[in-house]
């Protein structure tokens, strides 16, 4: 199941988010962007605390993200968040 769970424009973009509920009762956040001007303002952990509630709602018992490795601030947040390091990916330029 795929839809988009909110999503708010100011100027171009705002913020925006993606989430699928996958088998094993797994919610993953496939998107999230949150423009500067808003960051750091609660909102990000507003939009965490709202996808968990729905997840819950739909029967999941965990939640994944995925963050861009140099993206410090958002890994910190989501650890302050509860979520652990699971998995690396890499990539090599070709």
């Amino acid at each position: 199941m795929n839809l988009t769970f909110r999503e708010y424009k100011d100027k171009d973009r705002a913020l925006k988010n993606k989430l699928e509920i996958g088998p094993h009762k797994l919610g993953e956040v496939l998107k999230i962007y949150l423009d500067e001007e808003y960051r750091r303002k609660g909102i990000g952990k507003t939009m965490l605390q709202m996808m968990e509630k729905y997840f819950k709602e739909k029967g999941c018992n965990s939640m994944w993200i995925s963050v861009f490795a140099p993206n410090e601030n958002a890994h910190n947040m989501y650890k302050k968040f509860g979520f652990v390091d699971r998995e690396i990916g890499m990539l090599k330029q070709i």
